[in-house]
Formats: C-alpha cells, structure tokens, sequence
C-alpha cells in the first residue's frame, strides 16, 4: 500500500495533537500556568520569580527573603529554581506560602 506524499505530514500531525489531546484527558500533561491565574501555592513553579510569589500573595519580600533564609540583597527577579540548593528549594516555597496564608486567613 503506498500512501499520497502529502498524506504522511498530516497523518504526522494528526498523531501530535492526538497525543496531546489523550494526555490532557488522562491528567498526565497540564499547559503552563500563569503567575496570574495561579490560585494556590501548589500551583508555585521554579520559572517564578521570588516577586510573582510576592505580589501574588501579598508577602512582602523582605519578610519572603526572611522566612526562607535568603539574603535580603537577593535579586527579587531570581528565577526560584536558580537558587535551589540542599537548603533551599520550590517546595519550602510552597510550604511557606501555605503557612502564612493559614496565618492571615487565607489569599488576600
């Protein structure tokens, strides 16, 4: 059986956003969230900066850099996972986050 030169890159790309669409289904694969629509700490990812978590949750950064043990002279717009150590990493992050939305009655 010999398939149209033309058929085969659609076939290809019928296979691609099937693919897609079967893992999305399934929960295996989410879009990207962004800072603006995250809603919880779990939604916190490494690409954010230390200000996305700031302003989305109203916690002053100075008291963010405190709480996480971060020098106060760390640049606000550090991508989270660049500064990921033994000591240091997204789910402190998360957890901090939670903790001090608990304190002050939940998202402000």
């Amino acid at each position: 059986m010999r398939l149209h030169k033309s058929v085969m890159p659609i076939v290809a790309i019928m296979a691609l956003l099937g693919s897609v669409a079967v893992a999305q289904i399934m929960g295996w694969w989410a879009p990207p969230i962004t800072v603006e629509e995250m809603t919880s700490p779990e939604q916190i990812r490494g690409w954010m900066t230390f200000q996305d978590v700031s302003t989305r949750f109203n916690i002053p950064l100075a008291e963010l850099f405190q709480k996480l043990a971060l020098p106060t002279d760390t640049p606000p717009t550090t991508p989270m996972r660049e500064m990921e150590s033994a000591d240091f990493d997204v789910e402190k992050v998360r957890q901090l986050v939670e903790e001090y939305l608990k304190e002050r009655g939940g998202p402000q």
